[in-house]
This record gives C-alpha cells, sequence and structure tokens, in this order.
C-alpha cells in the first residue's frame, strides 16, 4: 500500500523547489467561510437535544429501582397498581398526580443552566437564537405514562417531551420538538430491590469501565456520517457487547441480550484531524500553481514535486499549524521523538477534542465512562463515536418478570486498518488519492489566448438544454452531482471514501448585498460570480474550487486534512462595474470553467 513512494520514486532526476516560508506570511485556506444554517441548526439542536437527554437520565438514574416507601403521598404499590385503568387511559385524577410527581423531578434547573454554559455562549449560534435566554420556551412535560404490572414489581415508564425555539434565515420562529422516555420500577419487597441494584451496578461498571476503551471498528474510511451508521449495523460489535454481557455470572439473575441495540449518536462523532492550510505562494507565478498546472498536464516531474511538496510532515505547500505550547504541543514532541503519526491527523488532537468538544464531552463525563484516547495504544485511531445501548433485558430469582438494563452511552474507536501501519502512511495515500481525484475531475486545456481552461464532466442525466443560457442561485445549484459525476475520479475513492465538494470561495465587505449566482453560458462555460443589483456590479468571479476532504464537511471544516488548490482563477477579470446584465457580458468572455456533456 506504499502507493506514494512507488510514485516519489518513479523518476531517477530529483528535483526540489523548497519555498522561503515565513510563519506570518502563511494563511489558512477559506473552505467556505459563508453562514451554512442548515449545518449550524442540526449542531444546535444536537447539542441541546444531547443536554436534555443526559441530564434527565442522571437525574432519574436515582429512581431506576425504588421501595414502594419512596412513593409520594404515602401512596402503595398496591394503590398504583389499583389505577391501571388511568394509566391504559393516560386519563384520571391518580394518573394526573403520578404526573405531577414526575414532572417535579425533572432537572429543570440543570438543564437550563448546561445549555447556558455550554451552548448560549457559543456565539456561532447567535444568529438562530431568539434570546439569550433558555431556547427551551415551553418548559417540560410528561406527555404519557405506562404502568406495567409484574409479580416482584411494577414499573412505570414515561415520555419526557420539551420543545427547541430558534430562528428561521428569514427570522420566523421554528419549534423543534425533543423527547426521552424513563422508567422507575417499584418493588414490594428489598431483597428483590437489592438484586436488580447488583445486577444494573455490575452492568454498569461493564460499560463504563471494564470495557470502556475496548469497543473497536476497523475501517480507512473518513465518512463519519456513514460509518455512524454502520457502527449501528454492525453485528462484530453487537456481538463483543453481547458476549461481555453474558459473562456477567450474576446469582438469580438471568440476562437476554438477544434484542440488544446500538444506535450512533447525533453530532457525537469526532475525528482526528488537525488544521491544515496553503500558504501565500500559492499563487498564479509563483512555483506550487505552476507545478500544479504543469502536473495537471501530465508532467510527472512535475507531478513528483507537487506531492513531495504537499505530503508529509514536513510538506512545504500544504502545511498543518504547529504549537510549542499548550496541549497539542504534543504533536509536535511525539514526531520529533520519532514517532510514526501524521501531524494533521493523530491521537493526540483527538484527544484534545474528546476534552472540549460540547457534546461528546458532556456524554463522557455525564456518563461517568473512563473512556479515553491513549497516547500510546491509541495511535491508529482516526476516529471516535458515541452511541446508545439499549434493550438489554434480565430478570430476577425464578421470575418471569422482564427488566431493562439502562439505556448506557457507548464510546467507539476507529482504527485504520491493517493495510496502513500509522496514520503517516494513511495520510500520505489519502493526498495521493485526493490528487489522482482531481487529475480525473479536471482536463486541461489552454485556449487560442494561452488561459487554462479546466473542463468539468457533466452527470449523465444532465442535459444541455437545461443548462445553457441558465442562471442559478449558489443554493440551486447541483452542486454535488457535478462533484460526484466523474466517474474515473471517483475510482480514486474507494478506500477512503472522502467527501468531494465543489463551492465558492472568497469573501466580500458586504455579503448581504450580494446575489452569489452561477451562469451557463451557450458554449456551456460555467461562471460564478456575485451580483449586486442596485449597483448593478458583479464581483469575485470564478471562485469555484474543488476541495476534498478526508471527512465530511461537518465542524470546523479546515480542521482536518483535505486537498484543494486554492481557486484555479489565475487570469479572468474578478469585476464588472456599471452592468445590469452579467449574463450578457459574459456570453462574450472565455470563463476558466467549462462543462462536458454527454449527448
Amino acid at each position: 500500500m506504499k502507493k506514494l513512494l512507488n510514485i516519489l520514486a518513479a523518476s531517477t532526476m530529483v528535483i526540489s523547489a523548497p519555498l522561503s516560508v515565513v510563519a506570518c506570511n502563511k494563511k489558512k485556506t477559506n473552505v467556505g467561510d459563508e453562514f451554512d444554517y442548515d449545518r449550524l441548526t442540526k449542531e444546535f439542536i444536537d447539542e441541546i437535544t444531547t443536554i436534555f437527554k443526559i441530564e434527565i437520565a442522571n437525574k432519574f438514574d436515582e429512581y431506576r429501582a425504588i421501595e414502594e416507601k419512596e412513593l409520594p403521598n404515602n401512596w402503595s404499590l398496591e394503590n398504583v397498581n389499583n389505577h391501571k385503568d388511568e394509566f391504559d387511559k393516560n386519563h384520571g385524577e391518580f394518573y394526573n398526580e403520578t404526573k405531577s410527581w414526575i414532572e417535579d423531578l425533572i432537572p429543570s434547573n440543570e438543564i437550563n443552566n448546561a445549555i447556558k454554559n455550554d451552548v448560549l455562549t457559543n456565539v456561532n449560534y447567535n444568529p438562530i437564537l431568539l434570546d439569550k435566554n433558555t431556547p427551551l420556551k415551553d418548559g417540560f412535560e410528561v406527555e404519557e405514562i405506562d404502568l406495567k404490572i409484574q409479580k416482584a414489581s411494577s414499573t412505570l415508564t414515561a415520555k419526557i417531551t420539551s420543545n427547541i425555539y430558534f430562528k428561521s434565515t428569514n427570522d420566523e420562529k421554528i419549534i423543534q420538538p425533543i423527547n426521552t422516555f424513563i422508567s422507575i420500577n417499584i418493588f414490594s419487597e428489598e431483597q428483590y430491590l437489592n438484586k436488580f441494584k447488583e445486577a444494573d451496578a455490575q452492568f454498569s461498571d461493564l460499560i463504563e469501565n471494564q470495557i470502556a476503551n475496548n469497543i473497536i471498528f476497523h475501517s480507512d474510511s473518513g465518512n463519519i456520517n456513514q460509518t455512524a451508521v454502520e457502527i449501528s449495523q454492525n453485528n462484530e460489535i453487537k456481538d463483543y457487547l453481547k458476549e461481555k454481557v453474558i459473562s456477567l455470572k450474576i446469582e438469580n439473575v438471568k440476562i437476554n441480550p438477544n434484542n440488544l441495540e446500538i444506535k450512533a449518536i447525533d453530532g457525537a462523532s469526532l475525528h482526528a484531524g488537525y488544521g491544515m492550510f496553503f500558504v501565500d505562494e500559492f499563487e498564479r507565478d509563483q512555483t506550487p500553481y505552476q507545478t500544479f498546472i504543469k502536473a495537471l498536464s501530465g508532467d510527472l516531474e512535475s507531478e513528483k514535486i507537487l506531492l513531495e511538496n504537499i505530503t508529509g510532515n514536513d510538506a512545504q505547500w500544504l502545511a498543518v499549524e504547529t504549537f510549542s505550547t499548550g496541549a497539542n504541543a504534543k504533536i509536535d514532541e511525539a514526531i520529533n521523538s520519532g514517532e510514526k503519526i501524521a501531524r494533521g491527523l493523530n491521537q493526540y488532537a483527538l484527544s484534545e477534542k474528546t476534552k472540549t468538544e460540547t457534546i461528546f464531552k458532556n456524554l463522557v463525563s455525564k456518563s461517568k465512562s473512563a473512556f479515553k484516547i491513549d497516547d500510546k495504544n491509541d495511535a491508529k485511531i482516526i476516529a471516535t463515536f458515541s452511541a446508545e445501548l439499549s434493550n438489554l433485558k434480565f430478570s430476577i430469582f425464578d421470575f418471569d418478570d422482564e427488566y431493562s438494563f439502562a439505556n448506557k452511552n457507548i464510546f467507539i474507536k476507529q482504527n485504520i486498518t491493517e493495510s496502513y501501519d500509522n496514520t503517516l502512511e494513511y495520510y500520505n495515500d489519502f493526498l495521493l488519492e485526493a490528487w489522482n481525484f482531481h487529475k480525473e475531475f479536471f482536463t486541461l486545456s489552454q485556449n487560442e489566448e494561452g488561459k487554462n481552461i479546466f473542463t468539468i464532466q457533466s452527470p449523465k442525466n444532465w442535459k444541455k438544454e437545461d443548462f445553457a443560457k441558465k442562471t442559478f442561485t449558489k443554493d440551486n445549484f447541483f452542486w454535488e452531482e457535478l462533484a460526484q459525476a466523474n466517474e474515473k475520479a471517483n475510482s480514486h475513492n474507494k478506500v477512503f471514501n472522502f467527501t468531494p465538494n465543489l463551492y465558492v470561495i472568497g469573501s466580500l465587505a458586504a455579503p448581504f448585498e450580494y446575489q452569489s449566482n452561477i451562469y451557463i453560458s451557450s458554449n456551456l462555460e460555467l461562471f460564478d460570480y456575485y451580483f449586486n443589483v442596485s449597483k448593478k456590479e458583479t464581483r469575485n468571479i470564478n471562485k469555484m474550487v474543488l476541495n476534498l476532504s478526508l471527512f465530511p464537511e461537518a465542524k470546523n471544516p479546515k480542521n482536518q486534512p483535505f486537498l484543494n488548490f486554492n481557486v484555479y482563477n489565475k487570469s479572468n477579470s474578478d469585476w464588472i462595474p456599471n452592468n445590469a446584465n452579467p449574463e450578457k457580458e459574459f456570453e462574450n468572455r472565455t470563463s476558466i470553467f467549462k462543462l462536458k456533456f454527454n449527448d
């Protein structure tokens, strides 16, 4: 699998083109910094939902097993059971009293304080907040309660709900319902209660301590969204957990793991990527850009130079942030001491994220889990996932009664496969395949004026007449279809399952005054641009870029391994003043981008 080494060794002549890089002149590549409403609202909802569920689960953990003397209002177990008809109908005086009792136990202050401290302090959420008060405006409600009567106990199962309030892009109020379930097992005799607690305690110790760091998923895929789905369905992980749970030998307890379920928690995946950026010298007349153009044209020597300067821990053209102090300084210390890890992808970066990313950090701490990233033993881990383990059953003594173990948050580590000895090899091969994707995706040619033209294969189902002389907004153009249309390019994405994205980069002083548009000319040339209707002004023409990120564009899209070549517009004019019809102007221009249709 040492593909990169083979390519670099293909030429007998070694040419180096070092750059004089000054740290203060480096800048991070703009990888789509514009406001992403859908992503922001999803993260917002995920964070609040996680807090809501965790705080409620922790509170009601105290009530999972109680004696009847702990019931309110001097109720007895017989008294509860005698009102079974009210629980069946979700209506009645006793049912309402039970509902009020459970609602009083909901830790509303803890939930709202956690939201205030962990969510509302994040300034990124300001555009969607109604105000600086809790977004759970309606408080909390028990919607329904079920009563299950058994021989040794009775179980109350309640659904607790709330609503998240936030703003839409046009400032309208949006309501997102959320819910969770709790169970209260009421025992008639102390021996039954103690046996339940014994089983529950041993199960908790198994999940929270004994196997907290032993659940491993082997995969080289960077698509952590897809991996989260696969983990939820993975039989090897389920079989491992079943085996461990069955191994609990508790006297007078029979465990039934057959219906065990795993569900990845939304927003609770972290990758081991670290901050990367291109240096300033990647401009038109500089060696990096000219080398890229020659390599894209098929010049093997230029390709060799390009790969030498974008791969490895000492790459000159694709750099990774370094720190001399703080938690992330461990990365350079480890590399300098000889560890074979990638500066842009390693266990030290992942370990720091597990301590700082709100959802994951809260899940670990509130779950009382001993989970951690080990500097030595986890050197091949590229991602971590949190999932809910549920539907594990057990019975006590010789009763037919069946109970559920408490739902538990488990933490899964994604290891790269045996194809790679370390993350540095993996990282270099990713960049190689990302480069190969670029080579197939763009067909480079020069027009009569000697300007570079990048031709892009359109999807098979696209028809010329649906696109020629048409204007699209940036949001309704078919970016994803276009980014995935080239089958030859996609053949280089079988192992890493990285994410290809086409989007417009660059910023404007007042972006809200401009429309971001795409125009396809009669010659099928593509122009992306910003247009100000009132000023009749067009800016930032052809700032589109192909970006290949190892992990999906979720949180912090720049803080991970990626490959793009800044922008390809090194020759087109960047401004059209005093023109109310830029499309007409484009018909008389040559774009650097051209679409190739199949028909």
